[in-house]
């Protein structure tokens, strides 16, 4: 076989490095997500791509450099179309606590998404915790939330820290309807889209709440029965129930 040539030895090793870049973003993305077969195909890809590129480099030999190449140029274009589809943003559904950073930065990043109303860092002294996000899809309004027990003290740090910014605060058997209600006068802080429209929705996971009395805080709302947009912090009456969530 043909000596690879001292070019072609050049290019491999910068197509490996390079290639260093999707494996890492593809690993972020199963580790974020999960896995599935698109997580799965995404983070095979690049994995394939990096032991051409070993390979090609360790033997030295045209043969191997030729058929990396026709691999590489056939597989760009699912690579493509996966991170097509990556575009719409995943949806996430985690029990996992040690993921909730890594995920709260993943949507960042894959949706332009924010979570500005969440706790930087999530308790040690946790139970029940559910992370869920769904992206916003056309007319279909996204929401992230992140539910979990935990110890009383600690609920009424998060109590004294984020009732004194709500802009309402209703009790949680005010939103029946889809969780919506309609509150008796706007804030100033909020936004709205009409002088008459006062609906207000907030993502609740309604399993979690069940019949349990809790106290809804509103950081931000805007009032718009059609895209309805809004930040919360619900705490149950008894402190052991928490739930940080956002719409829109």
């Amino acid at each position: 076989m043909k000596e690879l040539s001292r070019s072609s030895r050049i290019i491999t090793a910068i197509f490996g490095v390079l290639t260093l870049i999707p494996l890492l973003f593809m690993l972020w993305n199963l580790i974020a997500v999960g896995f599935n077969l698109t997580s799965g195909i995404a983070l095979a890809i690049p994995l394939i791509w990096l032991l051409i590129a070993v390979v090609v480099f360790a033997e030295k030999k045209k043969l191997f450099f030729t058929i990396g190449l026709a691999v590489w140029l056939i597989s760009i274009p699912l690579m493509g179309c996966i991170l097509f589809l990556m575009t719409f943003g995943p949806y996430i559904h985690s029990t996992s606590p040690w993921k909730y950073n890594i995920q709260r930065s993943y949507i960042v990043v894959s949706c332009q998404g924010t979570t500005p109303d969440f706790p930087a860092h999530l308790p040690k002294d946790i139970r029940n915790y559910e992370f869920d996000f769904a992206p916003h899809i056309m007319q279909g309004a996204g929401h992230c939330s992140a539910r979990f027990e935990t110890s009383d003290d600690t609920i009424k740090e998060y109590e004294s820290e984020y009732a004194p910014r709500a802009i309402y605060t209703l009790p949680i058997s005010d939103f029946k309807d889809h969780h919506s209600t309609n509150v008796d006068k706007v804030s100033d802080k909020a936004e709205t889209w009409s002088d008459t429209d006062k609906s207000l929705k907030v993502w609740m996971d309604e399993d979690f709440w069940n019949d349990t009395e809790a106290t809804v805080y509103v950081l931000s709302a805007t009032h718009n029965w059609n895209h309805p947009h809004s930040s919360a912090v619900i705490i149950s009456s008894d402190h052991k129930k928490v739930q940080f969530t956002q719409l829109g």
